[in-house]
């Protein structure tokens, strides 16, 4: 801790302005569940900050922050590159691994339909809430409609959400005939 300590002092004697210094605050906060304040120095950090990845890792870490805080649509209107703020948010969701939980996914899905209402991996995700909340008919339709605008990338997930929400209307039969149209 004092050698840490240490060379926070000697940043701020010999840099009192540097992204390094607003990083290692935010890391302090960080380890202090003050996720807000943390939040604030890693924004600070990316508006500071002049070579282009370090400062979308600050921006990176300012979204990080902000889910940890509850205040995901904040920070995603914050975001100068909203598409890749929805990106990275989401990045993994489909696999229960993201920084978002369903609901904070909910209230986000409303913010980014606004910019980009055919994006396919937010069709999906809504796709998926709308099973999740039982409403196996719209999700379907939700499917189709992320197939159709859907490259490659999320197809298997896509056809896979359709046959479950076709499954859970109560069809065995035509969950088992869409998959085995999807292997045609």
């Amino acid at each position: 801790v004092a050698a840490a300590e240490a060379i926070v002092a000697y940043i701020r004697e010999t840099e009192p302005d540097s992204t390094v210094l607003l990083s290692l605050a935010a890391q302090q906060y960080e380890q202090a569940q003050q996720h807000a304040k943390a939040a604030e120095q890693y924004l600070l950090a990316h508006q500071r900050e002049e070579h282009p990845e370090r400062k979308q890792e600050h921006f990176r870490a300012y979204l990080a922050s902000m889910a940890y805080a509850d205040k995901v649509a904040e920070a995603y209107r914050t975001a100068e590159d909203k598409v890749a703020a929805w990106d990275y948010l989401t990045e993994g969701h489909e696999y229960d691994e993201s920084l978002i939980t369903d609901d904070v996914l909910e209230e986000l899905i409303a913010e980014h339909r606004e910019l980009a209402p055919s994006n396919p991996r937010l069709m999906y995700f809504a796709a998926r809430l709308l099973l999740r909340n039982g409403d196996y008919a719209a999700g379907a339709e939700h499917f189709v409609k992320a197939e159709a605008a859907e490259g490659e990338e999320l197809q298997d997930l896509i056809r896979a959400g359709r046959r479950e929400a076709i499954y859970r209307q109560g069809s065995i039969k035509d969950a088992y005939e869409a998959y085995e149209t999807d292997r045609e």
